[in-house]
């Protein structure tokens, strides 16, 4: 896991602008998905 995310951390600094918004996005849309899915269940 630690090499995950130092890896991760690795590519990021390489990552441009509109990735990074788009990896943040998802990463925020997909819990709030997820939930909203859960409560229309």
């Amino acid at each position: 896991m630690k090499s995950f995310l130092s890896s991760l951390q690795r590519d990021w600094a390489s990552w441009s602008p509109v990735e990074r918004f788009v990896a943040v996005g998802f990463v925020t849309a997909a819990p709030v998905a997820s939930l909203a899915f859960l409560l229309t269940l």
